[in-house]
């Protein structure tokens, strides 16, 4: 089993932080996850640098081509837009745009991959919400699954938009608890 590690960028009550990412070249298993510290908490860097110096403290090898990465080569997570839809009032005829399958899947990844550490219960029935995970991942439109020319956006019923509140607000309340406040 071989572990990789990356920085992870993500933006909070606009506050953007960092944090080490890993995954795990395992064939049949997701073992994704997040560094924690000696008390289970998530170690959060406020730079770039800062969590560079802490991975060559700790021996951690990162997967970049610099072990400084420039911000703008990171992937933004970016936990403000599903705080910020949790927030908005939804009414019944809302437009289309309202969830944005790929930030809300980005995040939704985040979260599974930060419970799998923390031993957390983040999205535990999946059979319940498998097909919200699906019309997220399919509404990101990603090259090398969808057919070219075709375009998949996702409506969302009022069911499914009950269960994304609900499981988002679930994530981000275990992603606030599980961060090491500095």
């Amino acid at each position: 089993m071989n572990k990789l590690y990356y920085p992870l960028w993500y933006r909070l009550d606009n506050k953007d932080r960092y944090l080490i990412w890993y995954s795990v070249e395992e064939v049949n298993e997701d073992l994704d996850g997040v560094v924690l510290d000696s008390n289970g908490k998530i170690r959060v860097f406020v730079s770039l640098d800062a969590l560079a110096a802490y991975a060559q403290v700790e021996n951690i090898s990162l997967e970049v081509e610099n072990i400084f990465p420039k911000q703008d080569e990171l992937n933004l997570h970016n936990l403000d837009t599903v705080v910020k839809w949790l927030k908005a009032k939804h009414s019944k005829t809302e437009g289309l745009t309202s969830i944005n399958p790929n930030e809300f899947l980005t995040v939704w990844n985040l979260f599974t991959d930060v419970s799998r550490s923390t031993g957390g219960n983040f999205d535990i029935d999946r059979d319940f919400t498998k097909m919200i995970y699906s019309k997220l991942f399919w509404g990101n439109n990603l090259p090398a699954v969808t057919p070219e020319g075709k375009c998949y956006i996702p409506v969302w019923s009022r069911n499914e938009k009950k269960i994304i509140r609900e499981v988002m607000s679930q994530g981000l309340k275990m992603f606030r608890n599980s961060i090491k406040r500095q």
